[in-house]
């Protein structure tokens, strides 16, 4: 049994506690008219705690081949061109964008998708994030833009609030 120790029933005498008892120890036991049975020790879990999902945690499409790049550069001396990573980084994003871009020209843009990326995660690939979300963050976002907050500071709030544009509004004016 696993993280178990096995207790002797009855509790006494010199073999009264045994790490679990091999085949010969259980033997002598029933010999000996004695039984045993297995038993949590009080200071071992039973079982781990169950693992629960960070808040808000995005599945972005990781791209495990550049990734990769990098490593065999890093391991071979070679210089890290991180221009070019981020050139390649856009480049794909861009491809995700263009549907969306195509869609919906009249309210998103490349500029406030690039934002919306940043708080769910680019669109696609294992992201289930509905398309209605960068739509709606696209279009909170072009409002709060006229109303003169910040990039990053409409990010932040439209994310925390869930794309709530009122709320995120207040967050902004109260803070």
């Amino acid at each position: 049994l696993p993280a178990s120790r096995i207790f002797l029933i009855p509790p006494s005498g010199p073999m009264a506690h045994m790490e679990h008892p091999d085949s010969q120890s259980r033997a002598m036991l029933s010999k000996m008219n004695i039984g045993f049975a297995p038993a949590w020790d009080a200071g071992i879990p039973a079982a781990p705690p169950p693992v629960k999902p960070a808040p808000n945690q995005t599945s972005f499409a990781f791209d495990y081949q550049m990734e990769k790049d990098v490593v065999k550069r890093a391991e071979d001396g070679m210089p890290i061109d991180t221009q070019a990573l981020a050139s390649r980084a856009m480049e794909e994003e861009r491809k995700l964008m263009a549907p969306l871009l195509r869609r919906y020209p009249d309210v998103c843009t490349e500029h406030s998708l690039a934002f919306a990326f940043a708080a769910f995660g680019p669109a696609g690939g294992s992201n289930k994030t509905p398309e209605n979300t960068y739509v709606e963050f696209c279009r909170n976002f072009a409002k709060m833009k006229e109303l003169g907050f910040e990039d990053q500071r409409i990010t932040g709030a439209l994310k925390v609030n869930a794309n709530d544009l009122q709320r995120a509004c207040n967050q902004l004016y109260d803070s």
